[in-house]
């Protein structure tokens, strides 16, 4: 049918041509406005009149180049700029988001920046946004549809099953400090920090434990999240879990709450799963530091 405008471009086909043009077209008309190619209006007329004739030739740019670059388009064998930036860019794309490699470089990126007191998250989630929210976008729509999810990994495997617990995957830290202190300091932070860890938060620990230029937990803050992602991936790759429908959970959302509604009962299930794991990883090096802290008690009791 001619005439109509399709919508297949109104969702996660279209998102790479809106983030191109995102970042484009504002460049454009910063650029004529930085070099005062404008059209100058008379010192006593209103501002919002001024402003309004000062936009025209920035306008009449962006338009004629809009123009430009569609007939460019029409003389290609994918006829729009859609269709263009999609074909060239999904390929490549496609391969890296479907990579497990991709996502285990994130991991290991996010984590060792927050090792050295650098926000790893702030850092790495642009990236992982750029790459995975096709990827979550086409899993919701087909989850909407009743059709088969199209995308194993996606952007919320990192809260959901990569990064449980917060950066460092450290849930299962908060529970060997609740359960299993010794020492008061620890005690302490574990009553305060469990909370926040089950909603995936776990700043209380980064800094406060702390896991920050700490030595000892340097190798459990990178392998509690690469050992909770490699074998999620094993497990929906064999068909034991299934794939996340893409639903991009909120920050704070507490644990099993979030797998039942990205991947229903068995993700919340493996979840539980997850916790069990980590507490059995940071385990061992939590004991060093617990002991340490309760002989530094010790000795300060011995000093009053």
């Amino acid at each position: 049918m001619g005439g109509v405008i399709t919508t297949m471009y109104f969702g996660a086909p279209g998102l790479f041509t809106a983030m191109i043009l995102g970042c484009l077209i504002p460049s454009i008309y910063n650029f004529f406005v930085k070099h005062n190619v404008v059209i100058k209006m008379p010192d006593g007329v209103p501002p919002q009149i001024a402003n309004g004739f000062a936009g025209i030739i920035p306008g009449v740019a962006i338009a004629a180049f809009a123009i430009l670059i569609r007939q460019l388009c029409l003389l290609t064998p994918f006829g729009d700029l859609n269709n263009l930036i999609y074909s060239i860019l999904r390929a490549p794309l496609a391969s890296l988001q479907s990579s497990p490699f991709t996502f285990v470089l994130f991991l290991l990126r996010c984590n060792l920046l927050w090792f050295f007191g650098i926000h790893g998250g702030m850092v790495v989630m642009p990236f992982l946004s750029m790459l995975y929210t096709n990827a979550n976008l086409e899993n919701v729509a087909a989850y909407a549809a009743g059709e088969a999810l199209p995308n194993m990994i996606t952007g919320c495997w990192w809260q959901v099953q990569a990064q449980l617990g917060g950066s460092g995957a450290a849930i299962g830290l908060a529970f060997c400090m609740l359960l299993l202190a010794k020492s008061q300091r620890y005690k302490t932070l574990g009553k305060l920090a469990i909370a926040p860890a089950v909603c995936s938060i776990s700043e209380p620990m980064v800094f406060g434990f702390p896991l920050v230029l700490n030595p000892v937990m340097f190798i459990p803050m990178l392998l509690s999240p690469l050992v909770c992602f490699g074998l999620s991936y094993i497990l929906t790759l064999v068909g034991i879990l299934p794939f996340l429908n893409g639903v991009g959970v909120p920050t704070g959302t507490p644990i099993v709450l979030a797998g039942l509604l990205t991947g229903g009962w068995r993700v919340a299930v493996w979840q539980v799963v997850l916790v069990a794991l980590q507490f059995a990883i940071y385990l061992p090096f939590f004991k060093m530091m617990d002991k340490q802290a309760l002989a530094e008690e010790a000795q300060e009791t011995t000093n009053v």
